[in-house]
């Protein structure tokens, strides 16, 4: 086998092993999120039992805002939706809009090392 050929196959090699650790992150991502969901809902269910005062809602921003934080054009958000099964679910729609938890975008946002824009609120 040639130099050239060794080479190649370890470059094959690497691209495989780089394409599963991608893949092992996103799914990790998305059970996070998953887990982040179920604990909310388990939070609420326990106060509500409790009687203590409901659990904050997560603060819930739309595809424009999510645009806005992660310095993006709207159809760019519309892109990561499509096409990356790890970007975050909507928490909700209202109307025709869905909204997200801006704690898993900004998440999801800083594992694509995506520079995330902090409002001053």
């Amino acid at each position: 086998m040639t130099f050239y050929k060794k080479l190649d196959n370890k470059v094959d090699r690497i691209t495989g092993l780089t394409e599963h650790l991608l893949r092992t992150n996103q799914a990790m991502l998305k059970t996070m999120d998953e887990i982040t969901n179920h604990m909310l809902v388990l939070e609420t269910r326990i106060n509500v039992r409790e009687g203590l005062p409901k659990a904050p809602e997560p603060n819930l921003i739309s595809s424009t805002e999510v645009a806005e934080l992660a310095g993006v054009t709207l159809p760019a958000v519309s892109n990561w939706v499509n096409r990356y099964d790890s970007f975050p679910k909507p928490i909700q729609k209202i109307g025709r809009t869905k909204v997200y938890s801006e704690i898993q975008i900004k998440r999801w946002l800083e594992n694509r090392n995506t520079t995330v824009i902090v409002k001053n609120s």
